[in-house]
């Protein structure tokens, strides 16, 4: 949910800066792979943590659905949200299912033009970006064929491409195009099933994939990973590592990707999302859990926003809190998502009763606005994208069974 470049560098933050190194040097061959990959990939020694502060906000909250208007989509899960190239809001859905029983289809925000992109045993959390040039694609995880797969839309017309590759891999997917007509697609081969493989990028240039490891070491899928690319055209990744509980930033140097540590504190990064500025710095938020899971099963903590300057260094702050995150792959996933409104970082975080938007002016506290509550059933997964005027546009699921996964898709659309 990263794609293109937003606009204009973050302004100056009043908050307390905890800085790390964040982008070192390339390696210098590609055969000199790190221990956890054969993709010339190399790790660098995490920063150590810190005990920092971290500013957080007082801001109002404002009341449930204030400025949108809510409207049923379809009967679906997992979504996500884009504007096509011709200013069109699409939202692509899911149904988790064995066999043909399951589907990845996407439609118009408003519930129309519904088109099935693929039916079968397929997983999300799946990710949608659009390209200047027109093409929409869809990635998500084909568990048919154990492999990532993408929906690729040119003009009117819909294709799918299954990314070729040994393991389990192509969970979590996130999406990027490059300069040159390539699309990006990262996931996780899991640990779950024995891979060491853990974060991987794929490229389809030219009807041909091509897949390499990008150091991360073993993965399991459930905490989500994203993808951006900069203004030439190089992939940047996001990613929790599951055996630091660290938030993990990489840029692929041509060479390999070089990976940093850059939130260390506490069990921070589950479900991060980045979008990058026209000066290719990177805007982060993610979910830190301040304690371990309840009885239960839900776990209340902060989501916090990042700002890479151009020195390398970050800063971070609390946007919010939430008290019913439950952890795991069926009622977590993505969590979060971030725009660009300018140069100002728009967030839309969810829990399983509240679906809230933080937004916020220049150096000032964060406006919390409450988008949508449970009327009983969980909340699950936000997407969010900004129209030409800088508005948000927001679909999310609501869970009407857990044994199989069944939900409803919604939108929340500006009401004015």
């Amino acid at each position: 949910m990263a794609f293109p470049a937003l606009p204009s560098p973050i302004k100056t933050l009043a908050v307390v800066a905890m800085s790390v190194a964040v982008i070192a040097a390339a390696c210098t061959s590609d055969d000199e792979p790190d221990t956890s990959s054969d993709a010339g990939a190399q790790q660098q020694a995490a920063p150590q943590a810190q005990a920092v502060d971290i500013p957080g906000t007082d801001a109002e909250v404002a009341a449930v659905g204030s400025r949108f208007a809510i409207s049923r989509v379809d009967r679906g899960t997992k979504p996500d949200i884009v504007f096509d190239s011709e200013g069109t809001p699409l939202i692509a859905y899911m149904l988790e299912r064995e066999g043909d029983a399951g589907w990845v289809k996407v439609a118009n925000a408003d519930g129309s033009n519904v088109q099935l992109l693929q039916s079968g045993y397929l997983y999300g959390p799946l990710d949608i970006e659009a390209a200047p040039d027109g093409r929409v694609v869809v990635g998500y995880h084909d568990h048919d064929n154990e492999d990532g797969a993408i929906a690729v839309r040119n003009g009117n017309d819909w294709s799918v491409s299954v990314v070729p590759h040994d393991g389990h891999d192509g969970w979590d997917s996130a999406v990027a195009y490059g300069l040159n007509g390539e699309i990006y697609y990262l996931g996780i081969d899991p640990s779950q099933f024995g891979s060491a493989s853990g974060v991987e990028l794929a490229t389809l240039k030219d009807d041909v994939w091509t897949v390499r490891e990008i150091g991360s070491g073993p993965q399991p899928y459930e905490w989500g990973v994203d993808l951006a690319t900069t203004s030439d055209g190089a992939p940047v990744a996001l990613f929790f590592d599951s055996s630091t509980r660290n938030l993990v930033f990489g840029v692929d140097q041509g060479r390999g990707f070089v990976l940093n540590d850059i939130f260390t504190q506490g069990d921070a990064g589950r479900f991060a999302v980045m979008a990058l500025d026209d000066n290719d710095l990177a805007h982060v938020a993610f979910f830190q859990s301040d304690s371990d899971v309840a009885d239960t099963g839900l776990a209340p903590g902060n989501i916090i926003y990042g700002a890479q300057a151009a020195d390398s260094t970050w800063s971070f702050e609390i946007v919010g809190s939430i008290d019913n995150q439950i952890l795991g792959h069926t009622d977590a996933r993505r969590t979060v998502a971030i725009a660009l409104n300018g140069d100002e970082p728009v967030i839309a975080y969810i829990d399983t009763q509240t679906l809230t938007l933080a937004t916020r002016n220049s150096s000032e506290p964060w406006t919390t606005e409450i988008v949508a509550e449970s009327d009983g059933n969980d909340l699950q997964v936000v997407g969010l994208a900004l129209d030409g005027s800088g508005r948000s546009h927001l679909t999310y699921s609501t869970v009407t069974s857990n044994g199989p996964l069944d939900g409803e898709v919604w939108y929340a659309a500006p009401a004015s």
